[in-house]
Parts: C-alpha cells; structure tokens; sequence
C-alpha cells in the first residue's frame, strides 16, 4: 500500500471518532479503503500462481524424475543424521558445529574452482564420512548435532527465517574427494559414487535450501567426470551422472512444487501434488508452504465477512503436512512449530523496498491492516518461487 494511502488510513481512523452524518460519512470512507486494498491484493495474489499447463508440467517432471534413479526417498532404513550431523553448524552466528570437518580450517576460496584444473595444489584428508555415508539411505537434519538441539529446544521468539544446517562443508568435502581421486590417490569411480550418494542423501533433506544443496553435490558429480573424460582419465560412458538437463528439471520440481504448497497453483493442485506423497522434494516443499501460510494463518483462518475466503488453501496444505508426518516421510519440526505459533506471523509486513520483514509489527485491527497488505505480502513469497520455477526451463 502506498504511504498516502497509509496516511488517508490514519486520517480516516482518527475522524470517525467523531459522531452524526460526518462520522458515518468517514466510516464510508474507511470500509471503502480496506475493500480497495484488499481487491489490489488479491489481484495480486492471483496474477503470482502457476498457470494449469505449468501444474501439468510439473506432474510430467515428477514422472520423468521417478524413472531417473534419483527418485526420493532412498528408503527409510538408514538415517544419516548421526554421521553427518555433528560435523554442521547452522547459518548463523553462536551456533558452531559440534565436530568442525578438518577443510574448515583451510583457505578454501578458490576450490570451486581449482579443484578440476590443479588437484595436486589442493590437501587431502580424511574422507572417511563420505565412505560411511553410503550404508545410510536418508537423512535426518534434526537427529543429533547443533541443529538437533536447536530444534530440540527453540528460541520463544524464533524468527520467521528458520536457521538452516549450514552444509558448504560438505560441498567441499565432496570437491576435495574428486581431486584427490584426480591425483591418483583412490579409484575415480569410487569418489564419484561417494559423491553421488551424498547429493542424493540432502535432497531427502527437510527445506529447499537443503535440497537444493544436494543439487548442487550432484553437480559435482557431474562436472568432475566430464572433466576426467575429457582428461582421459574415464571412458565415454563408464559412469552415469544426472545431466544439466536433469539437475535443471530437479531443480524446477522443486520450486514449483513450493509454489503449489503455497497456494500458487490453479484449484485442486495441493490434493494432485499430495496424492503423490514421496515425490522428490516433497518436505522441502512442504517446509516452505508452512511457513508461507504462518504469515497468513491468524487472519486467513478467520475471515471477515466481505474478506477473501483463502481457507482451502490452509486446509489442503495442513492436510498434506498432517499425511506426510503420520507417514514418517516428514517430520518438519520448525516449520511445525511456527504452523501452532502462528500468531507470530503477524510480526512480519512490508519493508519500505517492498520485500517480506520482520521488523514492523502487523496491526489487524484495521480493515486495510488486515487482508491487503497480507495478501501483497503473500503474493510477493508466491512470485519468487514461480519465476525461481519459470528459470529453469
């Protein structure tokens, strides 16, 4: 909403204090506002949603990914977390890791780099995690390190932005491994399925940011035997990896299935999407509609009369969250734990760029301070995730 709207807003409020026809006039005046904010956000809302053929599109993504081999999950036998966790810290200050890998400690700047073109100038170590990660079949972000404790026993005032495992070490690792296969020092083909089973073992992680961590190993993996090709180092077809074409296409079921969890998708696309409970990404998705529909879920669950009705929206989406939980396929901890706390929700507005903050505080005792600027609010989480899905066409 503009800041003369806002200021109309106040003067509006402030006049119908008064009485008699004047008063009655404002009050006019003031329901008539709130409506055009309201219609503003919503048209909004509508224009920031995938259209049917992109719904469809997602569905055949999520075929072609079933019958790639990198179909999540891997099984539900092995967890991970216990091996991998205690080596993370989150993204954020005064939450270190519990057993920081030996590559923190080095200058690592270049690697991403330098680690196809000079493996010889770059360290070895040990790399026995990477070894052992491959009896585990998934990976429980919350089982055990920082993390788990976070989790275990969150802040009262956890902000909106959850922290998140902070996983670059273990991109690195996977770097250090290819070089150190490109010295000669273990076979190449062991270091790429090493390499490989790892992204795989992320992208059963439980936020985007997760997944698309795993994404990005696999990439690795990609990168590091076309380069051993044409180094001559592996023949043409002696190892299988996911192609750019593929990582992309994983890429976008990732971001379009956010969308759909978030309401972005034409009528009935939550319960198409959800009836294919275990698709790839599915909790990263899940994680990400939950704390979309926090935001909303103090005013959106109980509209006033005139308000948009967004309620099927909440409903379909906790119905997924609720399957996928009582299945053991999700668990979603923080995204959880905000969907009871959500009247922190109200907390977050818009900054004066117009983007999602924290630092305002929602009044909703205002007909414009109610559906308008959280509809604006919503359409803008919507938008990212859709053209983030457009891109990787």
């Amino acid at each position: 909403m503009s800041e003369g709207a806002r200021s109309l807003g106040g003067c509006l409020a402030l006049g119908c204090l008064g009485l008699g026809l004047l008063g009655a006039i404002c009050l006019a005046a003031f329901v008539g506002l709130g409506l055009v904010s309201q219609e503003s956000g919503h048209a909004e809302l509508q224009a920031a949603a995938l259209t049917p053929e992109e719904l469809e599109q997602l569905l055949a993504d999520l075929d072609r990914t079933e019958a790639s081999g990198l179909q999540q999950p891997l099984g539900r036998e092995r967890d991970c977390g216990p091996l991998l966790n205690p080596h993370l810290g989150l993204d954020r200050e005064g939450y270190p890791a519990q057993e920081p890998l030996w590559t923190e400690a080095l200058d690592l700047e270049l690697l991403s780099e330098r680690y196809l073109e000079e493996p010889e100038a770059l360290p070895g170590g040990d790399f026995s995690l990477l070894e052992e990660a491959r009896a585990c079949d998934h990976w429980r972000p919350e089982e055990g390190g920082t993390y788990g404790a976070f989790v275990a026993d969150p802040p009262a005032d956890l902000p909106h932005t959850q922290p998140e495992p902070l996983l670059l070490p273990l991109v690195e690792l996977s770097r250090l491994r290819v070089a150190a296969a490109l010295r000669g020092e273990v076979p190449l083909e062991q270091a790429l399925a090493e390499v490989h089973h790892l992204g795989l073992l992320l992208t059963t992680g439980e936020s985007l940011i997760q997944v698309a961590v795993g994404l990005a190993v696999l990439k690795v993996e990609a990168e590091s035997a076309a380069a051993a090709q044409a180094a001559g180092l592996l023949a043409p077809g002696a190892w299988e990896t996911p192609s750019p074409a593929a990582l992309s296409r994983l890429r976008r079921v990732g971001f379009a299935a956010s969308a759909v969890y978030m309401g972005a998708g034409p009528p009935g696309s939550i319960e198409r999407l959800a009836a294919r409970g275990g698709h790839f990404g599915e909790c990263g998705a899940l994680a990400e509609g939950l704390k979309v529909a926090t935001l909303g879920r103090t005013i959106l669950g109980s509209p006033w009369p005139g308000e948009r009705d967004l309620r099927p929206w909440l409903e379909g989406l906790e119905a997924a969250v609720d399957e996928a939980r009582a299945a053991g396929r999700c668990r979603l901890p923080l995204a959880a734990w905000h969907w009871e706390h959500h009247e922190l929700g109200a907390a977050v507005l818009l900054a004066a760029d117009g983007t999602p903050d924290e630092g305002e505080q929602l009044s909703v005792h205002l007909p414009w301070h109610r559906q308008g600027p959280l509809l604006l609010n919503l359409a803008l989480f919507r938008e990212a995730m859709v053209d983030m899905s457009r891109a990787q066409r």
